[in-house]
């Protein structure tokens, strides 16, 4: 009797299962081995120990979404628990997807042509979901978990904004309302009215720079420096020119010179700057307005009902001041004393003043004592003005 003979009869299994007397002894022993493990026995010239690959095409389903080589995904599904298909998509495009297990939803869908995360956005904010990306792993929560998560997560940041043109405080007035409610800004103040003293001062807060400092998310940060950028821009800016002039009178201008500020006024209608000249000074006769041509418009003052020509014009001149000047030192003599100019901003108020301080006393009388001081006045030509553009 053979020894797997003698074991099959020692197991209670039938004699017939045992080997033949010219079977192998290890073949034989395999075969028993097997009555007892439950389990096919290792075939002969197969390593043993070695554990098979599990096959997930068998144990899971996949039939429903589909990846190919360009990365795209075409997904049907009728009726699917949403943990199924994240599954399918799992497998098929080899990507780490951990659902919560609050996590539970029907799903039906027919995507074509999408990329992955084209198709997990479909599949998940339709039913109130989301997903975190963390690493290789990607994480599937519910939309109001998934702002906790995120606003935890969050952390205030700091960001400094340096203003060009507009004011700390008015540029923190306009974004104020782009804060979070965990946002916050502080400006360096606002710079005081300038006075000019009598005596050389100085104040830290006109040397200060026009700063901006915010401290909130960086979503919130990134949106309120795309507002700055579109309101700190360079404001216009307006140049007046004011030409003041002398003229000495003569005996045929006893009264006073005729000056004609001209608009649009056309110089070459004349033959040359004399004849323009002589008829700017002529005035009218009574029968035509001169110039005649050109276009020119002004306007005549007589006074009373003396006869002649008018004495006085008031017109607006336009870029030909230099010219009108020249025709008018050949007509008298004048002398152009200053040509102040003026930059101001849009809106804002300009001063030209061409003239000197003039000192005078001021006595000042109590009951008991009489005080002197020199007080000055401002003499001259001023032009006050505010333009807008």
């Amino acid at each position: 009797m053979t020894t797997a003979a003698l074991l099959c009869m020692l197991a209670g299994a039938p004699a017939g299962l045992a080997q033949t007397e010219n079977q192998d002894a290890t073949g034989g022993l395999g075969s028993l081995m097997s009555l007892f493990t439950g389990g096919a026995a290792p075939a002969q010239g197969q390593p043993q120990g070695e554990p098979q690959q599990p096959s997930y095409e068998e144990d899971f389903r996949t039939d429903g979404v589909y990846y190919d080589d360009n990365m795209t995904v075409e997904l049907h599904v009728q009726d699917e628990e949403l943990t199924d298909v994240l599954q399918m998509l799992s497998l098929q495009s080899e990507r780490n997807i951990v659902a919560s297990k609050d996590v539970s939803a029907t799903v039906t869908a027919n995507l074509y042509g999408v990329t992955f995360h084209e198709a997990l956005d479909a599949i998940l904010h339709v039913n109130g979901y989301g997903y975190i990306e963390k690493g290789n792993f990607i994480y599937v929560y519910p939309a109001d978990v998934l702002v906790t998560i995120e606003e935890a997560a969050r952390q205030v940041e700091g960001h400094v904004f340096r203003l060009s043109f507009l004011s700390a405080v008015d540029a923190a007035d306009f974004v104020t309302p782009l804060l979070s409610e965990s946002g916050e800004i502080k400006t360096n103040g606002k710079v005081g009215s300038w006075t000019d003293p009598t005596s050389p001062t100085g104040n830290e807060e006109f040397a200060s720079e026009s700063t901006l400092i915010v401290y909130d998310f960086p979503e919130n940060i990134e949106a309120i420096g795309n507002m700055l950028a579109e309101i700190d821009i360079r404001p216009a800016q307006i140049l007046v020119e004011a030409t003041i002039v002398q003229t000495s009178l003569n005996e045929e201008n006893a009264f006073g010179v005729d000056f004609s500020l001209i608009a649009d006024f056309d110089y070459a209608a004349f033959s040359s700057p004399l004849n323009a000249v002589d008829a700017l000074v002529r005035g009218t006769d009574g029968s035509s307005r001169v110039p005649a041509d050109g276009g020119a418009t002004s306007m005549v003052s007589t006074a009373g009902n003396i006869s002649g020509p008018g004495t006085f014009k008031a017109g607006v001149v336009s870029n030909d001041v230099a010219v009108f000047l020249r025709m008018l030192n050949e007509v008298t003599s004048s002398t152009i004393i200053s040509n102040p100019k003026v930059v101001t901003l849009n809106r804002q108020p300009g001063r030209v003043l061409v003239g000197r301080k003039v000192g005078y006393l001021q006595t000042t009388s109590t009951d008991t004592s009489t005080t002197q001081s020199v007080e000055f006045l401002d003499t001259g030509t001023q032009l006050n003005f505010r333009p807008f553009v």
